[in-house]
């Protein structure tokens, strides 16, 4: 009996060899599967160029958006508020000029502000 068991033991042994070293695998132990790289069309990113942001010197106002004045020879800050139909008192507050004398020279550049320039009291 214990004849048997071995040569039974040697014959699955044998089978099992046999079936591992032939020829006849199954397709997909021959050719692993290759992972595939997957690519989706990117649009291009449109570049947009950024204008530098124009601050007045105390970054109290946004000066990139405004339109701007040069002053003419002979011309008075009260001059380029009628030029530009803006009030007096606030082109002056927004261009930071001194209340007690608020004078302007030849080819100095005055900022226009776009919307109303609230003016403290005082200032």
């Amino acid at each position: 009996m214990a004849e048997d068991v071995k040569s039974m033991a040697n014959e699955e042994t044998k089978a099992t060899v046999d079936a591992l070293s032939s020829s006849k695998i199954p397709s997909e132990v021959n050719a692993p599967i290759q992972p595939t790289a997957v690519t989706t069309p990117q649009p291009a990113k449109e570049v947009k160029p950024v204008a530098p942001e124009a601050k007045d010197p105390t970054g109290e106002f946004d000066y990139s958006t405004c339109k701007t004045y040069t002053v003419k020879k002979g011309q008075t800050l009260l001059d380029v508020a009628n030029d530009v139909l803006v009030a007096y008192q606030q082109l002056r507050y927004f261009n930071h000029l001194n209340k007690s004398n608020p004078q302007v020279h030849a080819e100095q550049v005055i900022y226009i502000p776009n919307d109303v320039v609230v003016v403290p009291l005082g200032k």
